[in-house]
């Protein structure tokens, strides 16, 4: 995704990495070739096939766990960085992502909007966001906005970038 290579050089290169919904795991092998300890989740076990096929081939190791990202527990913490590409993050995941992120650990997300809607027809409008629903996300669980912009992509996409932060300490 041009997020995560806008935001590169912010990006950890040691600790441990979750990949929510990273399907066959291209943004998985990037976190790993720069040293992370990637563990991807996603609810496609063909698509985890693919991404440790992938991570092999690369000479690189990753984690593949195959759950709902709807109605399951993430995998233990502490993460230093989580990554969510292109997958609506419901309330209850917003908490998940909150208790497995490390103090002063990082959140990347980047979602399409209701103005990508404007040039696509996918993915569907129950699948786009509001930047505000990002803001009001936020809010509530208690990360730091790092930042937050939304506009068109190098691939044509409208899209909500997010880099966030957990407080050291949460109140």
């Amino acid at each position: 995704d041009p997020f995560l290579r806008e935001i590169e050089s912010e990006l950890p290169r040691s600790g441990r990495a979750l990949d929510l919904a990273g399907g066959s795991g291209r943004h998985a092998l990037l976190l790993a070739q720069r040293g992370l300890d990637v563990t991807l989740v996603d609810v496609s076990p063909r698509g985890l096939a693919l991404a440790e096929a992938a991570a092999v081939a690369a000479g690189r190791s990753i984690s593949t766990v195959a759950l709902d990202l709807d109605d399951t527990p993430l995998p233990d913490g502490p993460f230093e960085l989580v990554l969510c590409s292109w997958y609506r993050i419901s309330p209850r995941l917003w908490d998940e992502i909150v208790r497995v992120l490390a103090p002063d650990g990082r959140l990347a997300c980047v979602h399409p909007t209701l103005t990508h809607l404007e040039r696509h027809t996918h993915p569907g409008r129950r699948f786009v966001i509001e930047v505000s629903e990002l803001e009001a996300a936020l809010s509530r669980v208690g990360l730091e906005t790092l930042s937050l912009e939304s506009g068109w992509d190098a691939n044509g996409n409208h899209t909500a970038r997010l880099w966030a932060r957990k407080p050291a300490r949460q109140a």
